[in-house]
Order: structure tokens, then sequence, then C-alpha cells
């Protein structure tokens, strides 16, 4: 575990049709920052062309227990993927993700302002204060919890890969301990700020094998070309993935 220091962290969250989430998202981040009065955090939310309620329930959350907080809303009439059945839907889906949450990111003032950035999916469970003690409070470049849906560990497969020529998880792997990992997200993500701040984003084409790929694996590309290669998986906190 690496040490313990304050940090700013921003906080990024990306919505699509998830009204039937939200509120457990937003009191779970309450209760989160609240329980955390030793670091600030502030929020960014893109949500784009829901149809369910999801921006109004946004924007009827009292988020005056942040440092700060911007709500972008868009109709950009991009497609909704329930699932992928072919390869091109899965490279536009992953384009999409990528685009949202880098609006997360550049469409704020935040970003200049902090140390870390939290990703939080909208749809997941998990315990704020052992997100607190187990991924805030670390050191590394980026740090992961295990995700798991039901009984099926680990959630988040694709974008979690243990070795470099990887393109999934090795599910031979015993899940213990922090693991060195190459890549990681599983739904809630810390990242070092700084690579950000020098202009880095998600992306959907890996810039060491020039192929399409998950966007959050090729986050943790881009960090390793700048030296950031401290990637962890903390197998000791899981996070929930809702169905």
């Amino acid at each position: 575990m690496g040490s313990f220091n304050m940090k700013t962290i921003l906080i990024s969250t990306i919505v699509r049709n998830r009204a039937d989430k939200l509120t457990r998202w937003y009191n779970q981040i309450k209760e989160l920052v609240l329980l955390d009065s030793e670091n600030t955090y502030y929020l960014s939310v893109y949500e784009n062309d829901s149809t369910d309620g999801s921006v109004d329930l946004l924007n009827s959350f009292d988020f005056s227990f942040l440092a700060g907080f911007k709500i972008q809303s868009e109709n950009i009439g991009t497609e909704y993927f329930y699932q992928e059945n072919l390869e091109s839907d899965r490279r536009t889906r992953v384009e999409n993700l990528a685009l949202a949450r880098n609006k997360t990111l550049f469409g704020t003032k935040f970003l200049s302002q902090c140390s870390h950035v939290l990703s939080v999916e909208p749809d997941i469970v998990y315990d704020p204060r052992s997100i607190i003690d187990h991924i805030i409070n670390s050191d590394f470049d980026i740090i992961s919890p295990v995700s798991k849906q039901g009984n099926f560990f680990l959630y988040d497969g694709w974008a979690t890969r243990k070795n470099k020529d990887d393109s999934y998880w090795d599910y031979n792997i015993l899940l213990y301990g922090i693991l060195d990992v190459w890549s990681t997200f599983n739904c809630l993500c810390l990242y070092k700020a700084d690579p950000f701040k020098f202009g880095l984003g998600f992306g959907f084409e890996n810039p060491r094998t020039k192929n399409y790929d998950c966007d959050t694996t090729v986050i943790c590309e881009t960090f390793r070309m700048l030296g950031f290669s401290e990637i962890k998986l903390n197998c000791n906190v899981l996070v929930d993935h809702l169905k």
C-alpha cells in the first residue's frame, strides 16, 4: 500500500439511461465524501441521449457537500448498445465511451485543481469506507478494486489484464492481495491526474498495438508511455456491478 497524502479528487461519471441506479450512485458518493474529511472532492458528470428521466434526476440532487460540481447533458443521437453482437458495435461503443469520459475531464475547470481522478460508474454497489481506506488512501499511479456481478468474479475482464500481451483477464489467476497488472478499471478506478493534465485522455485505439481496444485499457497504455506504470488491482476491495 502506498503512503497517504492529502488529495484533491475529481469524481468522473458517465450516464446513459441509469435512472433506476442514480439514487444509489448519489448516496454512495455523498457517504464517501462526508466520511473522507481529509480529502477534497469535485464531481463531473456527462450524460447523453437518456430517455428514462436520468437528466431530471441528476439535476434534482443536492451536491452542496462537494467543493464543486458540473452536470453536462447532450442529445447527440448515438446508438445505445444493449449487447455488442458485432465487432463494429464494440468498436463504436468504446469510441463513444472514450469521448464521454473525456468530456467529464476536459469539459470543466476542475481538472487543473486536482491531484487525482476517480472514475465511478453509475451502476455499482460498494462500501465507501473500504474505497477510502484501500483505494483513495493509496499512492499508486492507477488502482482499482475487483468488480463482480452476482457471484461472478472478475466482471471487467476486457479492461483488466495481467501482462502486456494479454487481451483479456486470465481467470486462472488467484485474486489475492494487491496485484501488479498491465491494465485495470473495474467500474471504479483512481488515477493520478498529471497525465490528464498533460492532455492525455481516454481513447479507443491502443497506441502500442495500433488496434482498437477497450477505452479503459488504452488509458493505462498511455499512462505507461509517460512513465506512470504503477498499476494495481486491489483484490481486498470489491464493487458489485448491478445487472
